[in-house]
């Protein structure tokens, strides 16, 4: 930090102005917006209220031929081995 600022007290008076400038014109425009907010308490509810459900049409999955067969072989081949097969979460 004190590299900085050694750097900044070296420039000279015109940079210095201009570094001022920029960064007090960047600030202005972080504070104050450019587009007037429209969420308030008091404007109309359109959105999803908390701890509602709602009705989702979910699509179904269509199982082809080859996953069942797929899944017959995978069955046949543990019942084969005897070694059944587990899953593990962390």
């Amino acid at each position: 930090m004190n590299n900085i600022k050694n750097l900044y007290v070296q420039l000279p008076k015109q940079h210095k102005v201009f570094i001022t400038a920029v960064s007090a014109l960047l600030l202005l425009l972080v504070i104050f917006p450019s587009e007037k907010a429209t969420a308030s308490r008091q404007s109309e509810q359109s959105s999803l209220e908390i701890g509602k459900r709602y009705q989702l049409s979910v699509p179904e999955q269509v199982s082809t031929i080859s996953s069942v067969q797929k899944s017959s072989s995978l069955n046949s081949s543990v019942q084969d081995n005897q070694v059944p097969l587990t899953w593990q979460t962390a």
